[in-house]
């Protein structure tokens, strides 16, 4: 795995696993992880860097946001959509992210999924 020079604002240390770069070796690692269980068979459909807008109840347009991994699990003929985020115990507790779940999960009906 190379490692680029900057660090993040969080100090997540960026790298590139198997020519994709990722904002952090936790995020690479849960990266392997997911596509270990779609490999399997247990997920379908995984992508990285999914985007959703998020709209306030009253329909103003408050911002995107970018979710590291999306996937579909359960019954093909009813799959259901999953998002999640690599996030360690610091950025977990950040204001902002819990803004952005709850957003999610109004705006979208999805419940982000913290990993690891």
């Amino acid at each position: 795995a190379g490692l680029a020079s900057k660090r993040s604002k969080h100090r997540a240390v960026k790298v590139i696993v198997a020519g994709q770069r990722f904002d952090s070796k936790l995020e690479a690692r849960c990266w392997q992880m997911l596509k270990l269980r779609q490999s399997a068979g247990e997920i379908r459909n995984l992508r990285r860097q999914v985007r959703f807008s998020l709209f306030a109840p009253w329909g103003e347009h408050l911002g995107i946001y970018t979710a590291d991994f999306a996937w579909e699990d359960g019954p093909p003929i009813a799959p259901v959509r999953k998002v999640a985020d690599a996030k360690s115990y610091h950025t977990r507790k950040l204001p902002g992210w819990n803004r952005t779940k709850t957003l999610m999960r109004a705006c979208h009906g999805i419940a982000v999924i913290e990993l690891p």
